[in-house]
């Protein structure tokens, strides 16, 4: 079975194309790996993970989060918007600097700087969400990233996990 020591010895990224979008796809590729499993917020793999029974947890990609507050940009321009672009490149930041480092001397520079960011992201993301418009693109945005809360977090768990999806910061 793999897991997430294996990207030590192999760090590539898996792409496996299907014709389908379905669940089929993904389950049977999964079906004998445990670890943290780095996706879009797309609900095949949230209900591979939900049912997974602890054996793959989910984790967010800042890429991804960043998209929403691109698009969220044409539409805006309140300033949470653009405090939430500077932070997330705040982590990017952090990625790139401690990118040759151990995973361990890494964990221990995220907790000490990227942790903060996310503890003030969430308190601003909490305190104005409330004002804005529910459909607005900018609501939107926050939304799904406070709904992978706990995910997006989840790199300060292992110095291994990538901040985005194609490995470090994007």
């Amino acid at each position: 079975m793999l897991d997430i020591a294996t990207i030590d010895q192999h760090p590539y990224v898996f792409y496996d194309f299907r014709p389908s979008r379905s669940r089929d796809g993904p389950e049977k590729i999964l079906a004998d790996y445990k670890g943290y499993l780095q996706t879009d917020g797309y609900a095949v793999y949230t209900s591979l993970v939900r049912d997974s029974q602890g054996r793959l947890r989910f984790v967010a990609c800042f890429a991804h989060g960043r998209r929403g507050l691109d698009e969220a940009s044409y539409t805006t321009s309140h300033p949470l918007l653009h405090e939430a672009l500077a932070w997330i490149q705040q982590l990017y930041d952090v990625e790139d600097r401690t990118r040759d480092l151990s995973p361990d001397e890494r964990l221990v520079i995220r907790r000490r700087e990227s942790a903060p960011i996310l503890e003030g992201m969430h308190r601003r993301f909490l305190d104005v969400r409330p004002e804005l418009r529910p459909t607005s693109k900018l609501a939107e945005a926050i939304d799904y990233m406070m709904n992978r809360w706990e995910a997006f977090k989840r790199f300060l768990e292992d110095g291994r996990i990538p901040t985005g999806c194609s490995g470090a910061g994007a």
